[in-house]
C-alpha cells in the first residue's frame, strides 16, 4: 500500500488543494454578488453537462469506475432475476440514476473549476461514494440465495473446531459480563461511522490525493466483500450454534447494547418473526474485520490525529464479532486475506487504468 506524497504546507493550505484550483487574491466587495447573479444553479450545470466517453475517460477516478462497474453488475442481476426477486425494477432504475449522477458529477467538476458551484459539486462528488456503497450493499442479499442457495455455516463451524478445538463463540462466553457486552456492542456499531470520520479528516486536512486514495481502498475492500458473499453464504453462529431468541438474555448489556443490537438485526434482515430465514447471508468473509483492518492501517500509516482511538475501537470491533456471535473465526481470517488482496488489486487496477488513458485514475 503506497503512501500518498507528503506535503510541507500547513493544514489550512493543504485543505485548499482539495478544490483543485490555484489560490486567488481576495475578491472585491461586489464580486460575491456578481457571482451569485451570473452563476447558474447547480441543477443547470448538471443539465448542461455532456457525458461523453472522452470526458469520462478524462474525469473518472478508479473508485468511481469500480462503483459504476458494481452498479452495472447489480443492474444485470436485476434483469436476470426480475421474475423471482421483488422490487428489481426499482433497483434497476435507481442504479441507472446513481450511474448517471456519478458520471455527471465527475464531468461537471472537471469542467467547472472555479466558483461556488464547483466547490459544492466537488463535495457532492467526493462523498457520493457513501450512499453508493450503501445502496450496492442493500442489493447484495437479494441475489445470493438464487445464485448460491446453500448455507455453509456447518462447514465454517467445523473449520473453527479444526483450528481451535472448540467453538470460539461458545468458549468466549465464559468471559461474558454486561459491561464488556455494552462496550463491545457499541464498538460493533461504530464500525459504520469510523470510515465517515476518517474520510472527513482526510478531506478537510490533507491534499486531495489522500482522500481519493482512501476512497479507492474503501471501495475496493467493500466491493470485494460484497462479491465474496456469493461464494460461501452463511448466517452466523448466533443462529446455528446458539439460540437466537435468547441472545439478549444470555448477553445482556446495560443501556445501549440491546437497542443497538436491534438496529443491527433490522439492518441485516434478522428483525423478523423468522430471522433464520430472512437474515442476510453476509457472514463470510467478515466485513467488520475487513473494513476495520483497512481503517486501522490507514490511520497509522497516514498519521491520523485519532489513530489511537481508532485502534482501541477497531480492536473492540474485531473481538466483538466473536464475542457477540456474529461471525466464525475463519470469517475473520478470510477477511484479513481478502483485505490484503483487495488493496493489491486496487493499486494494480489504478496503474492499469492510467496506462490505457484514464487520466484521473
Amino acid at each position: 500500500m503506497k503512501t500518498p506524497p507528503s506535503s510541507s504546507t500547513t493544514p489550512r493550505t493543504r485543505a485548499r488543494t482539495r478544490f483543485g484550483a490555484q489560490e486567488h487574491s481576495a475578491p472585491s466587495p461586489n464580486s460575491h454578488e456578481q457571482s451569485e447573479k451570473h452563476s447558474p444553479s447547480g441543477l443547470q450545470v448538471l443539465q448542461q453537462i455532456r457525458i461523453t466517453p472522452r470526458r469520462l475517460k478524462e474525469s473518472l477516478t478508479t473508485a468511481e469506475i469500480l462503483t459504476l462497474t458494481m452498479l452495472t453488475f447489480y443492474t444485470v442481476l436485476g434483469c436476470i432475476f426480475a421474475t423471482v426477486v421483488e422490487n428489481t425494477l426499482m433497483y434497476i432504475v435507481v442504479n441507472c440514476c446513481f450511474m448517471w449522477m456519478q458520471c455527471a458529477l465527475a464531468v461537471s467538476v472537471s469542467e467547472n473549476e472555479t466558483g461556488r458551484i464547483f466547490r459544492s459539486l466537488l463535495i457532492a462528488r467526493r462523498f457520493f461514494l457513501l450512499p453508493a456503497i450503501y445502496f450496492i450493499y442493500s442489493q447484495s442479499h437479494l441475489y445470493i440465495t438464487h445464485i448460491n442457495p446453500h448455507d455453509y455455516d456447518a462447514l465454517l463451524a467445523e473449520w473453527d473446531v479444526a483450528l481451535f478445538g472448540v467453538y470460539p463463540t461458545r468458549w468466549i462466553y465464559q468471559f461474558a459480563h454486561p459491561l464488556l457486552t455494552e462496550f463491545l456492542q457499541i464498538c460493533y456499531f461504530l464500525y459504520f461511522w469510523i470510515p465517515v470520520g476518517l474520510g472527513a479528516e482526510f478531506y478537510t486536512s490533507r491534499p486531495t490525493i489522500y482522500y481519493t486514495r482512501y476512497a479507492l481502498y474503501v471501495a475496493c475492500v467493500s466491493y470485494a466483500l460484497y462479491l465474496g458473499y456469493f461464494f460461501m453464504p452463511a448466517i452466523g453462529p448466533c443462529f446455528t450454534l446458539h439460540d437466537f431468541s435468547q441472545w439478549n438474555a444470555e448477553l445482556p448489556g446495560i443501556v445501549f447494547a440491546e437497542p443497538l443490537r436491534a438496529i443491527v438485526n433490522n439492518g441485516s434482515g434478522a428483525g423478523t418473526a423468522t430471522p433464520h430465514l430472512t437474515a442476510h447471508r453476509n457472514c463470510m468473509p467478515s466485513g467488520h474485520t475487513m473494513v476495520t483492518l483497512l481503517n486501522m492501517m490507514i490511520a497509522f500509516r497516514w498519521k491520523s490525529r485519532f489513530r489511537w482511538g481508532y485502534f482501541v475501537i477497531g480492536c473492540g470491533i474485531i473481538v466483538s464479532t466473536i464475542y457477540l456471535r456474529y461471525h466464525y473465526v475463519v470469517d475473520l481470517l478470510a477477511g484479513a486475506v481478502v483485505t490484503v488482496l483487495a488493496l493489491l488489486f486496487a493499486r494494480v487496477l489504478e496503474r492499469t487504468l492510467r496506462k490505457i488513458g484514464f487520466a484521473a485514475a
